[in-house]
């Protein structure tokens, strides 16, 4: 199964989503915030985990208080499935976000970006734009999550896997951090790392595709990993390269 996964990679697929079965609970009931978590007055940054909407869109994603952002989008109207998703950096206060970042829509090439938002303790409310496009109305709400950020302990494990590319895998991240996916390491493989980041569960990463046959062959991708809000054994990974071009997304659910 992993070998499909890079065999999809190494030819350079682009088309494609996880599947609904992966995105469906970002959406209505099954994405509310999850008790007992830091209330917007115990925060202690504006930077943490967000659920809204962009125009028509539903969104979900990672805000840092440094600015990194990564923010999972779905279909116009469509909540049920996953669209893509903007990566980049920025600038947060205890007032306003903005930011000039990359958006990567599945099978679609990638576009330039911009978010302004107002921000307070609960919630951001603002726009989003994309080259050659209208300014839609952006309004997130603050998720909390329960309990303590995650260590890199606490996330190893084998996970199965869905890409942006359209194939189901398998990966691996080992107890500091270290990330594997199978496939024929003379053909095209895959290998990582996650690091601790700013914000309740929220790693950053960095990606390699090793191997002749691979589309980016040992090009560094960069990004964000995160847990579902509702999930806590479901793992969102986006990364892009460095210039910027191509994006990934991997949904992994821990075996």
């Amino acid at each position: 199964m992993v070998a499909g996964l890079i065999v999809l990679a190494a030819c350079g697929g682009g088309g494609g989503d996880p599947t609904g079965e992966a995105a469906a609970p970002l959406a209505g009931q099954e994405a509310q915030p999850i008790a007992s978590g830091p209330t917007p007055e115990q925060r202690v940054s504006t930077g943490g985990s967000w659920l809204g909407t962009l125009g028509d869109r539903v969104v979900f994603g990672f805000i840092l208080q440094d600015g990194r952002h990564s923010l999972l989008f779905s279909p116009p109207g469509d909540e049920t499935m996953l669209a893509g998703f903007i990566q980049g950096g920025g600038e947060l206060s205890a007032t306003r976000f903005t930011s000039r970042t990359r958006s990567y829509p599945f099978g679609a090439a990638a576009l330039d970006s911009q978010l302004a938002a107002g921000v307070d303790a609960e919630s951001m409310v603002g726009t989003a734009q994309e080259a050659g496009g209208a300014a839609e109305p952006l309004l997130l709400k603050y998720l909390a999550y329960y309990g303590a950020p995650p260590m890199l302990q606490s996330v190893a494990g084998r996970y199965n896997a869905q890409s942006s590319f359209g194939a189901p895998g398998v990966f691996t991240l080992s107890e500091d951090g270290q990330l594997r996916g199978g496939g024929d390491p003379a053909q095209c493989a895959l290998s990582g790392q996650l690091t601790a980041a700013q914000g309740n569960h929220v790693f950053a990463v960095s990606l390699r595709f090793v191997g002749p046959a691979c589309a980016f062959p040992d090009q560094p991708f960069t990004g964000l990993a995160f847990h579902h809000p509702a999930a806590l054994q479901r793992l969102y990974i986006t990364v892009a390269d460095a210039q910027e071009t191509a994006g990934l997304l991997f949904v992994g659910d821990r075996q």
